[in-house]
């Protein structure tokens, strides 16, 4: 009977093979440029989530204003 457990193993590599593999990346200056386009990015992203935060807040505000009375629609 065939045995399929031995074929199905995924092959692995040893500790030692791994840290001797080469590890190929772009030049300084733009590995420099990468990283500040990155941080760039993340900055934004922070920004981008405290404003939904501050929306996510008054929207919570302003329906329990209108819901509760507090608040009124002018209807001009």
């Amino acid at each position: 009977m065939y045995d399929r457990s031995a074929s199905a193993g995924a092959r692995s590599i040893s500790t030692r093979s791994f840290g001797e593999l080469p590890v190929v990346l772009p030049p300084m200056p733009l590995q420099r440029r990468v990283a500040t386009l990155l941080h760039d990015l993340d900055l934004q992203i922070s920004l981008h989530r405290r404003l939904v935060t501050a929306a996510t807040d008054a929207r919570a505000l302003l329906t329990r204003g209108l819901m509760s009375g507090a608040l009124t629609l002018d209807q001009a």
